[in-house]
């Protein structure tokens, strides 16, 4: 009896080695898991930063202006003799401008415009 019970206790160890390579997978599954949820946290991290830096660029945009702004004229590009991106003058009188710069400015422009 003692020789079959020693045998039934081999037998357990080896059941147990096999539990513990459960136990490796069970461990594996658990880290997958932290990895996921910390990529899962990451990105919603970045996603709130972004929504928060784009929130806060919308605001400075929207500030509004004090000043008037004279009206926006779109010109040819080769016309273009004073301010503004994106091929826009703004006819209007600034500072130094004198009105008959104004008046030339205007008449150029009723040329290259078909109206």
């Amino acid at each position: 009896m003692t020789g079959k019970n020693n045998d039934d206790d081999d037998d357990d160890d080896d059941d147990d080695d096999d539990d513990d390579d459960d136990d490796d997978d069970d461990d594996d599954d658990d880290d997958k898991r932290r990895r996921r949820r910390r990529r899962r946290r990451r990105r919603r991290r970045r996603r709130r930063r972004r929504r928060r830096r784009r929130r806060r660029r919308r605001r400075r945009r929207r500030k509004r202006r004090r000043t008037k702004r004279k009206a926006t004229i779109h010109v040819p590009y080769g016309m273009m003799k004073r301010g503004g991106a994106n091929k826009t003058a703004r006819a209007g009188l600034r500072g130094g401008d004198s009105l008959k710069t104004y008046c030339d400015w205007l008449i150029v422009l009723s040329r290259t415009r078909a109206v």
